[in-house]
């Protein structure tokens, strides 16, 4: 069934806010707080080896102009000494920490790449995660859309301007409409 652009809009947009903000979303239930290893998320039962066990910990780590990150170390069960560190990648906007339904610590980040009902699924799903960086863009984001669905900002190619089409103002607007429902999520 094909749906207009703006039932369409309006069905992702229900899918996406389907869950109550502070409540668990697709099985996921945050964790905030854990941002060293002093605060870590600590998992007491974790399997070391084949045969062994030990205990893991967890944190978010957070670096100016990198952005956010999952660290996590081992103990070594022979020493009783935490492993070295492993570390994913930064997200450049933010990040959450998670226990998924199986109850393993998980995470995901957001940052420029993030889609537009991705970005508004993680502030709902994690509205007490830091969220500064993506408060920086947001105005922008915001005025950019606006500016292309009102004529100001445009594209050009060779100094022509290019038409829009209303398949472009479509998109613009259900993308404008996503920002603004994550600028209500964050204020």
């Amino acid at each position: 069934m094909n749906k207009t652009p703006a039932r369409q809009l309006q069905h992702e947009i229900n899918g996406a806010l389907a869950t109550p903000v502070g409540s668990t979303a697709q099985g996921k239930q945050p964790l905030y707080g854990h941002t060293s290893e002093a605060t870590a998320y600590l998992v007491e039962d974790y399997p070391y080896g084949f045969t062994a066990r030990t205990q893991i910990r967890y944190w978010l780590e957070t670096k100016p102009k990198k952005g956010w990150r999952l660290v996590s170390q081992t103990m070594n069960p022979k020493t009783g000494s935490w492993n070295k560190p492993k570390t994913s990648t930064y997200a450049d906007w933010g990040g959450a920490m998670y226990l998924d339904d199986n109850g393993h610590v998980q995470w995901t980040g957001v940052g420029p790449y993030t889609g537009d009902n991705e970005m508004l699924a993680f502030v709902t799903t994690f509205p007490d995660s830091d969220l500064r960086e993506l408060r920086k863009v947001l105005p922008a984001k915001l005025r950019h859309l606006r500016g292309l669905l009102s004529g100001e900002i445009f594209f050009s190619v060779n100094g022509d301007r290019q038409p829009r089409t209303e398949a472009d103002d479509a998109r613009n607007q259900r993308e404008l409409e996503i920002w603004e429902s994550i600028w209500e999520a964050l204020q």
